[in-house]
């Protein structure tokens, strides 16, 4: 569900046509400090609605995902089979 609210922000912002490479450089945080980090960027990608401030909301909940042990292969099939749920829900009205 994080991944799919992260892209429609961005999608909602005009970003789904641009072309941005995120990096995926590991933290330093704990678990409880990469969320609250994840918390503040959300605050400044609010206030600014700027790709660069939308690049580190993504960066860092990457980074979230890898210190809790999830590969990109499983966020990947994950978010495939969540959206796949979504739209079935969309199309029986739910």
């Amino acid at each position: 569900d994080g991944i799919h609210f992260i892209l429609s922000l961005g999608i909602e912002c005009g970003f789904d046509e641009k072309i941005f490479d995120l990096k995926n450089i590991p933290s330093s945080n704990t678990i409880t400090e990469q969320f609250l980090q994840i918390y503040q960027l959300v605050g400044t990608f609010k206030k600014s609605r700027e790709l660069s401030d939308y690049i580190a909301v993504f960066e860092c909940y990457l980074q979230l995902a890898d210190l809790l042990g999830l590969t990109y292969e499983e966020i990947k099939t994950a978010y495939i089979k969540k959206n796949e749920v979504n739209y079935k829900r969309q199309n029986n009205n739910y």
